[in-house]
């Protein structure tokens, strides 16, 4: 629905939809960087507590 209302509002045109699938791309690799970076840390603390 969203990638017909964005070719839409572009006239037909996919600049719109393009743009928005970069967008919801960088948002995701950040999302992910930054789950890593959590779970790593989580990692490092249970590894410390079992030892």
């Amino acid at each position: 629905m969203i990638a017909a209302w964005l070719v839409s509002l572009g006239g037909g045109d996919l600049w719109w939809l393009a743009t928005y699938n970069v967008l919801i791309a960088i948002i995701s690799l950040l999302s992910a960087r930054a789950l890593g970076r959590s779970l790593d840390s989580d990692k490092r603390v249970l590894d410390g507590a079992v030892r």
